[in-house]
């Protein structure tokens, strides 16, 4: 039976979804976004559509890339691709700035609980630090329309392109 009705088998995923998903993610890496260009948006509304030049008017499901002086920092997916970003930017917890979040974790050392990790001595001025830092890189995205593809292609573009600092699959 197809999971999302998805028509690979899991070995044929490799080469006929994932890869050709890679390959369309790289040549978006070659000409990404300034990630700047998502601050101050907390979804994709028109105005950031138009000013990104997608030649779409709506959000889409996808993965997106991190990039800083042009490597890979950090992989992602979501249903909402560019709204995702922009919580990411300007997101305030750990539950939607989770890479800055992660950054300010393993600056400040923090070990406690996650929520809160924003009253800890110095650690919401880092979580900021980590939020420009990020603004200051650019971003690189593509759609991926089947739920199955887009939730392996994730741990496929992890390996692939080396994010393995901020990229963890542990759940929490």
């Amino acid at each position: 039976m197809r999971v999302h009705n998805c028509p690979y088998s899991y070995e044929q995923l490799t080469y006929k979804a994932l890869r050709p998903h890679y390959d369309r993610l790289t040549r978006a890496i070659v000409d990404p976004k300034k990630a700047s260009l998502f601050v101050g948006h907390w979804t994709a509304g028109k105005r950031l559509l138009k000013d990104l030049k997608l030649g779409r008017k709506t959000d889409f499901a996808g993965c997106y890339v991190f990039l800083r002086g042009g490597k890979a920092r950090y992989v992602g997916i979501s249903q909402h691709v560019i709204k995702r970003i922009c919580e990411h930017l300007n997101g305030k917890t750990h539950n939607t700035a989770t890479l800055a979040f992660a950054m300010a974790t393993k600056a400040t050392k923090y070990k406690g609980n996650r929520d809160e990790a924003m009253g800890f001595p110095g650690f919401e001025p880092m979580f900021r630090k980590k939020q420009v830092g990020l603004s200051r890189g650019r971003v690189a995205f593509i759609p991926v329309r089947n739920p199955l593809e887009l939730y392996l292609f994730e741990a496929y573009a992890a390996i692939k392109l080396g994010t393995g600092r901020w990229n963890t699959f542990r759940t929490h």
